[in-house]
């Protein structure tokens, strides 16, 4: 939803460094998801929980159980040289401080401990800050630390598969559970404020995301990169756009003609409405509801 609203200049430059956040956070979880495939089938890996306990709510990039207890690891994406000194992490040499990713971690474990409690549930746990960017160096880390440096995370894995048992059914059941906890509710989205009026009415290249203005029949082709994608494909796209942004509205040609800001015409908007759309009603009046996902 971010990435639409950037698409259509709905973000102030806040909420854009919020985004260029959340997409380098994402690249690193996938980063470390890639990693742990390495490891054996005696582990159960979940990704991005959201739990809440005594309504504080908290997030665990990856959560790794097994028969000899659960790891807890949060992953940073951090890019440059730092230095940990009296428990601050500062950027190196500028010395800016930066929120040290071990109270975060900290935080969550605590209210991890405390649900685990509420529900009765006995393992050992255990927690590493993981930072996955080959460029990242931290200058005085203690060599005891929670701290998993890039170069080490491949020797980490090897050493869990050393001490790997076989998975039990207990630990199955407690994956179950945390999945079952998981929350997926509006109080963990951090949207800034739009309307349908504000945002920009134009269709974007879906690579580069410049303007589109070259179109033919059948296709459109981006001017800056190259780009060329089917125009019913384009219209698709955009039509999931406007379901994700504004699910409250009806879904009618002259809508989808006014967010592309009349790049392609109601006879195209309507073919590819009546082809993966339900129609309701006529004339005038009719919109469109969607009660299957869409074909590819």
């Amino acid at each position: 939803m971010m990435s639409q609203l950037q698409r259509r200049n709905g973000l102030s430059k806040e909420d854009s460094d919020y985004l260029r956040q959340l997409q380098k956070g994402f690249e690193g979880e996938v980063s470390f998801d890639k990693k742990l495939e390495g490891l054996n089938d005696d582990y159960l890996i979940l990704h991005d929980l959201q739990l809440e306990v005594n309504r504080q709510t908290f997030q665990i990039d990856t959560l790794v159980l097994s028969e000899t207890g659960i790891v807890v690891y949060e992953v940073k994406n951090y890019q440059g040289e730092y230095i940990f000194a009296e428990k601050e992490f500062r950027s190196y040499p500028y010395n800016s401080v930066i929120l040290n990713p071990q109270i975060q971690l900290s935080r969550a474990i605590t209210l991890l401990k405390i649900l685990m409690q509420t529900l009765k549930i006995e393992s050992e746990l255990s927690a590493k800050v993981v930072f996955v960017n080959p460029t990242f160096v931290l200058y005085n880390c203690p060599p005891d630390s929670d701290v998993l440096m890039p170069q080490q995370i491949g020797h980490h894995i090897s050493q869990m598969n050393k001490q790997s048992r076989p998975v039990k059914s207990a630990q199955k059941k407690l994956a179950k559970k945390f999945l079952s906890l998981h929350k997926t509710d509006e109080r963990f989205m951090k949207l800034p404020a739009y309307s349908f009026k504000e945002l920009n009415k134009q269709v974007t290249c879906l690579e580069c995301q410049s303007i589109l203005t070259k179109r033919s029949r059948r296709k459109s082709t981006c001017l800056q990169c190259g780009f060329h994608e089917l125009n019913a494909h384009i219209i698709k796209y955009e039509i999931e756009s406007v379901r994700l942004l504004f699910p409250e509205l009806k879904l009618t040609t002259s809508l989808i003609y006014d967010w592309c800001g009349a790049y392609f015409s109601d006879d195209s908007i309507e073919r590819v409405l009546k082809k993966y759309f339900v129609q309701i009603g006529s004339n005038k009046g009719r919109y469109y509801i969607k009660d299957t996902p869409l074909e590819d």
